[in-house]
């Protein structure tokens, strides 16, 4: 583990904050093809704790193999939760992996439109990424090679 970091795991995602980048990193595991509606629930709100209790300024978010449809009352819900949190924290960026499930990541694009039909002042950039383009996605975060820092 690196100086100045913090996780947590659970049967669906890891988290971890990287102090030296102020960066919030999130790995979704293939279990999420399991999970339930209210876990599903319960895993975005252990989101926003870590989110409240680290104030990111950019976020990591590796889907590759996240495989839950997010049905259209969760993805509104989700966006509700969570981006205004993450606009009063002062995010700046969001590298988002794209699940390979292609179900999976049509309902995440489906988020992200929800997210920015918001409009709320400040929004971060939000940006998409194959999963074989990580390293593209980590450069345009923190402006660093992921040699540097490894997401597990």
């Amino acid at each position: 583990m690196h100086s100045g970091e913090s996780f947590h795991k659970t049967r669906f995602s890891w988290h971890g904050f990287v102090e030296p980048w102020q960066t919030l990193v999130t790995v979704w595991h293939s279990a999420t093809q399991e999970m339930t509606g209210q876990e599903y629930q319960e895993e975005m709100i252990k989101w926003q704790y870590f989110s409240k209790k680290f104030k990111p300024k950019r976020i990591y978010d590796s889907c590759t193999d996240f495989n839950y449809p997010i049905n259209p009352e969760e993805q509104k819900w989700t966006a509700e939760l969570l981006n205004p949190i993450w606009v009063s924290l002062g995010l700046t960026r969001y590298a988002h992996i794209l699940p390979k499930d292609r179900i999976s990541e049509l309902s995440a694009n489906q988020l992200f439109e929800e997210i920015k039909a918001m409009k709320l002042l400040r929004q971060f950039d939000l940006k998409n990424f194959h999963h074989k383009d990580k390293e593209s996605a980590w450069q345009w975060l923190v402006g660093k090679n992921r040699s540097s820092y490894e997401p597990r």
